[in-house]
């Protein structure tokens, strides 16, 4: 993605803290990469772009005004997901020119069915990102 300067926009659950410690810790932090959830306050410090974010309200994020500049511009996304409602986060007009991925690690049997219902693909048990690297070459 950061080699096609390809916009990375993650909204999650999590504290953007450690999700911005893991990326820089494993070198693949870069500048096209957008990260919308919650914050931890350290030492009292924290950043201005507060948000409570919750599996129920991803798809309310605003984006800075750079950042919409930017994606209004694309035809096409991939959305990755955990959950069956992560395919909120797209308008459903815009949904057809989404690609959607879920991420299916638990209770595999019992919920595959109405994932691949839900996504376009579903990888399983930490599955290869093959399919999606042939997607975006």
């Amino acid at each position: 993605m950061k080699k096609y300067n390809i916009p990375v926009i993650i909204i999650s659950c999590s504290l953007k803290n450690v999700i911005k410690e893991y990326l820089q810790y494993n070198n693949c932090y870069y500048d096209n990469i957008s990260i919308y959830s919650n914050n931890c306050a350290i030492d009292g410090n924290v950043e201005n772009d507060i948000y409570n974010v919750t599996p129920y309200n991803k798809n309310q994020i605003t984006f800075s005004k750079e950042l919409n500049d930017i994606i209004t511009t694309k035809d096409f996304a991939l959305l990755f997901g955990d959950i069956l409602d992560d395919v909120n986060m797209v308008t459903k007009d815009k949904l057809e020119k989404t690609i959607t991925v879920g991420f299916l690690d638990q209770k595999i049997e019992e919920n595959l069915d109405l994932y691949k219902s839900t996504f376009d693909i579903v990888l399983t048990d930490n599955a290869s990102f093959k399919e999606i690297e042939d997607i975006i070459e």
